[in-house]
């Protein structure tokens, strides 16, 4: 329904075994899903393989079943006289931090993060997903979404599965959106008609999440009018705050 839908994703029911409303499992049985972020820009004429290499990675089996994928379009670029649409100056700065938590000289576009890590193995992504989904996550998640006309009211639970003081917590919530496309007028990719998926419009975060009890937090977030509701989902990630390895994700779309 387009007008007004509710979804209960509970992140257990995610990883290997899909995604389905209303499942509760124990901390014991719940697969650990993988992140894969791209950095990318209209304006950057090495970017577009790499958007079409995400867009052709296979769905559902693959996305958003083991792996969710989020696309950052960073505006850096926009200086070469095309300003990306889809830009923010805060997707910079994440990047940039994961720059940091890598130990690499600097950013560049495109780049791929695999679970807060720097990626380029793009042939050996499946078996670097595998290697994830048989691993037990730390947290575990539950994602609530209701959608008001105009508004996405959303909700994040937060459960350690093993508890412990020392590890610093920070959940992201992102809400993208797929089958975009823009007819660059300018810079590198002049006269190309670039096509985009995962492309994250809304980005909510750092907030803290703690990491010795199950913590709750609420947001409601502003659809515009000429975002396609029904091409749009909603992902939810919780990092280590001092290392920035995504510990655990999960994603539902907006029907």
């Amino acid at each position: 329904m387009r007008n007004r839908f509710s979804t209960l994703l509970t992140i257990a029911l995610t990883g290997l075994l899909g995604g389905a409303a209303g499942h509760t499992a124990t901390a014991g049985n719940v697969p650990r899903m993988a992140l894969l972020e791209l950095y990318t820009s209209e304006g950057c004429n090495s970017c577009p393989p790499t958007d079409h290499w995400v867009s052709s990675l296979p769905q559902p089996q693959f996305v958003p079943q083991r792996l969710v994928v989020l696309a950052f379009h960073v505006d850096y670029w926009n200086y070469l006289g095309w300003p990306d649409r889809f830009s923010q100056r805060r997707f910079t700065e994440r990047q940039q931090s994961l720059v940091r938590a890598n130990g690499l000289r600097t950013a560049y576009t495109p780049q791929l993060i695999l679970n807060g890590r720097d990626f380029r193995d793009t042939e050996g992504i499946e078996k670097q997903v595998a290697r994830i989904n048989t691993q037990m996550p730390s947290v575990n998640l539950t994602l609530h979404a209701d959608r008001m006309k105009s508004t996405l009211k959303t909700s994040v639970s937060v459960s350690p599965v093993a508890p412990s003081a020392s590890e610093p917590l920070e959940l992201y919530v992102a809400l993208y959106e797929n089958n975009l496309e823009t007819q660059v007028q300018a810079g590198e990719n002049r006269g190309k008609r670039l096509q985009h998926d995962y492309v994250v419009r809304v980005l909510i975060g750092p907030v803290t999440a703690a990491a010795n009890k199950t913590t709750r937090h609420e947001w409601q977030i502003p659809l515009a009018a000429d975002w396609k509701t029904a091409d749009m989902g909603l992902a939810a990630f919780v990092q280590s705050a001092r290392t920035g390895e995504v510990l655990q994700v999960t994603t539902r779309l907006i029907q």
